[in-house]
């Protein structure tokens, strides 16, 4: 029944639209690209002690029959940043293969084809703007079926019902969760899991999907029942970085809003207020591990410290060992094996990664190509959460699954501003086929 009301709102909910719409296409291939991403991403084949997520190659097989069937085209701008990018990676790594190798591993050429080939999804644009509510609700449409499965499965547990990982039900060479991914997570020692949205890889994953639809529904569509399902979903995964989009977002608004920024902040707060309260309700023990996370920052080996805090930490003793790496970087996927002595657990987060790897005038590149496009006012509301979620969450520049859907929202697709829509008159009714000036049968049997 879900997966209908996604079909229902990419067609639009108004009934009288015309068969030709050309916008469908686009709204469709966006609920592909979503949905793909959604009940995929754990699977995907591991080659070589690395994996490949099966949504970044199908996103890509999409994006290339939009483009040839006319409802995406080449944004030539972010095209000129991408092959600037693409072009210093080439130099740098020419540059490069004159040094000796100092760290565990050499460079990648899959990691680096990995990095460009999804990268390049953004170079796209839609062929015609499209209308911002339209677009919106089909965003939201698929992010409801994430959220019902989230809330069921947490759910669920309490009456000796849950599925939490795959494993024993595919292939361990297809699946992507552990050592992968904290796919089962247990809050603390109650017994009972964070959700993970049954279908994403962690439960971090699904609160950062919970917290883009808040945004989208306090933002533009305003309906009190998906606000409280994808509210209930955030509160379900026990994830602080859902948490720190919506506080980016409240920033955001507040500075660029204006008064209707600071009237959304006020009832946002409110809104996340009385979720914490029903937390705190009916499952204590989950609302004290939840608010006794504030001080993961300062913990080592704390998901918050290995998340916000080793990265620049890492990046700090790469420097200060290697100083080119500041300009030509190390090589494609070397920052993941720098075998260090003694060994240190470690994420790294975009700015670290493409900096380590590529060199800093390479992020430069990156960030501008993030950057370069023509926003609506919600959009650009928009893009310091979803910027938050790209660089700062996880390792997004090579996840398909949050990286497609954050370059549909703030490149990808060129948006009417609602207030302009709102405008339009109703597209008219097909009408009849002209008859070329002939008179139908019947009237000129009765003409004299």
């Amino acid at each position: 029944m879900l997966v209908p009301a996604v079909h229902r709102a990419a067609e639009g909910h108004d009934g009288d639209r015309p068969a030709a719409d050309p916008a469908r296409k686009f709204l469709r291939f966006t609920a592909l690209i979503i949905l793909s991403g959604i009940f995929l991403q754990r699977f995907g084949p591991i080659l070589g002690g690395s994996y490949l997520c099966i949504v970044g190659p199908i996103g890509i097989v999409l994006a290339a029959y939009a483009t040839l069937s006319g409802t995406l085209t080449f944004h030539l701008p972010r095209l000129m940043v991408f092959l600037a990018l693409v072009g210093w990676i080439l130099i740098g790594a020419s540059i490069r293969s004159t040094f000796p190798d100092l760290y565990a591993a050499p460079p990648s050429w899959n990691s680096f084809g990995q990095f460009v080939g999804l990268t390049a999804f953004g170079v796209l644009v839609s062929a015609q703007p499209i209308e911002e509510r339209r677009f919106l609700r089909v965003v939201n449409a698929c992010l409801v079926i994430v959220a019902v499965a989230g809330i069921l499965q947490f759910v669920l547990q309490f009456v000796g019902l849950g599925l939490f990982s795959f494993r024993g039900l595919v292939p361990e060479n297809w699946l992507l969760e552990a050592p992968f991914y904290n796919t089962a997570i247990e809050i603390g020692t109650t017994g009972y899991f964070k959700s993970n949205g049954f279908f994403t890889v962690e439960p971090s994953v699904f609160s950062q999907y919970m917290a883009l639809a808040i945004i989208i529904e306090v933002l533009m569509l305003r309906r009190p029942l998906p606000l409280l399902l994808f509210g209930a979903g955030l509160m379900c995964s026990q994830s602080g970085t859902g948490w720190l989009m919506i506080f980016s977002f409240l920033v955001a608004a507040t500075l660029s809003l204006g008064g209707r920024g600071i009237l959304i902040c006020i009832a946002t707060l409110i809104v996340c207020g009385v979720g914490l309260g029903a937390l705190a309700l009916f499952f204590p023990a989950g609302f004290d591990l939840f608010v006794s996370r504030t001080g993961e920052f300062s913990e080592i080996g704390t998901s918050g410290n290995l998340r916000f805090v080793t990265p620049w930490q890492i990046g700090a003793y790469v420097l200060d060992r290697t100083p080119w790496a500041a300009l030509y970087g190390l090589g494609a996927g070397v920052s993941e094996h720098l075998g260090m002595r003694p060994p240190w657990d470690y994420n790294l987060n975009p700015p670290v990664k493409i900096s380590l790897e590529y060199g800093l005038p390479a992020f430069i590149l990156y960030v501008m190509f993030l950057l370069t496009a023509r926003r609506t006012r919600v959009q650009t509301a928009l893009l310091i959460p979803v910027l938050v979620l790209q660089m700062l969450t996880g390792g997004y520049q090579q996840f398909a699954p949050i990286l497609f859907p954050a370059m549909l929202l703030i490149m990808v697709a060129e948006l009417i501003p609602a207030e302009i829509s709102d405008l339009r008159p109703a597209p008219l009714p097909p009408q009849p086929a002209s008859t070329g000036g002939i008179m139908p049968l019947k009237s000129a049997a009765r003409t004299p």
